[in-house]
């Protein structure tokens, strides 16, 4: 988004869905303002803050962390089934509904009797196995704009093209899905 392989004036129209915001926006503004035509129009959706889908993902970053590392693993290294299983019903308790808890407390009790080394290398697996996705949400929830976030985010749009309007998406039970901002270059 930053560097477009395009020629300048090249479009008529740019759209995102759920993509600008990952970008950097002072770079990619720069970049629309170069590829657009004038009197080009865009239209971005951009993730709300407050949306089921950053609440959800912010919610199963904090539980595959929670795997990953602390009392969870701890319990895992020691070798104590107990541990683990009082560990895994306060995951289960703390994150209801997330089903990693369990495939990974099903996986670390076949595993509990393997020598520490071996524990660790399993825990270690994991969590390499985990880190794209854990860091993927996190994006998710440092591009999601809040109102606040909103309007700073705006800024170098606003500096190069000429925004017509910018609202909140609901869903039908009226959460906040995303920013649908649109305008002209």
């Amino acid at each position: 988004m930053e560097a477009l392989p395009f020629d300048d004036a090249s479009f008529d129209a740019a759209v995102s869905q759920f993509g600008i915001e990952y970008g950097k926006i002072a770079d990619t503004a720069k970049e629309l303002e170069r590829v657009l035509k004038p009197g080009a129009r865009f239209r971005f959706l951009v993730h709300h803050r407050d949306s089921p889908v950053v609440r959800q993902g912010s919610m199963r970053r904090q539980a595959l962390r929670a795997l990953t590392s602390g009392p969870f693993k701890s319990a895992f290294l020691s070798g104590h089934l107990q541990g683990l299983d009082l560990q895994t019903r306060r995951l289960m308790k703390q994150y209801p509904g997330e089903p990693m808890i369990k495939l990974v407390s099903d996986h670390f009790h076949r595993k509990i009797d393997c020598t520490r080394a071996q524990r660790h290398a399993i825990a270690e697996d994991l969590a390499e196995g985990l880190d794209p996705e854990i860091w993927m949400l996190l994006q998710l929830e440092q591009c999601s704009l809040s109102a606040d976030d909103l309007g700073r985010w705006l800024v170098p749009l606003l500096s190069r093209m000429f925004v017509v309007g910018g609202s909140v998406v609901r869903s039908k039970s009226e959460e906040p899905i995303g920013w649908s901002i649109h305008g002209v270059r």
